[in-house]
């Protein structure tokens, strides 16, 4: 905790599919689930593009 901010991270891409072109994403809610405890967890990673104004 109270590391760099924005920090890099690495994810998989599902078989066959294409890399995401160079942009600005935010995490898909989909992506995020209630685990057994009751706690917030990330599932498969699905980013969606953010518009620029």
């Amino acid at each position: 905790l109270g590391g760099v901010y924005p920090a890099l991270f690495n994810f998989n891409l599902e078989d066959g599919q294409h890399p995401y072109p160079a942009g600005k994403y935010r995490v898909h809610s989909s992506s995020f689930k209630i685990n057994n405890f009751g706690q917030v967890s990330v599932g498969r990673v699905l980013l969606e593009s953010v518009k620029s104004a």
